[in-house]
């Protein structure tokens, strides 16, 4: 949820793990994310939605190149 939110996702699906682990895991899933906003210092949601998010790079370019190189080295079988 954490990734989701960084790079600017203003809601996160769940139901899956809902399903899975049952509603009280709700509560699981806001603690985690609460001892990560303490860990890194941001006091609401709105501190750190989209902080990741191709906008706030400042030269996407790079953040691209890595992203096609790690795409691609997952492909090759170096072995």
């Amino acid at each position: 949820m954490i990734k989701c939110l960084l790079v600017g996702a203003k809601a996160v699906q769940v139901v899956t793990t809902i399903y899975k682990n049952g509603p009280a895991h709700i509560e699981v899933m806001l603690n985690q994310i609460k001892n990560w906003m303490k860990q890194h210092h941001y006091g609401k949601l709105q501190d750190f939605i989209g902080k990741l998010s191709h906008g706030h790079i400042k030269d996407p370019v790079k953040y691209e190149r890595c992203q096609f190189m790690k795409y691609f080295s997952e492909l090759v079988d170096f072995s």
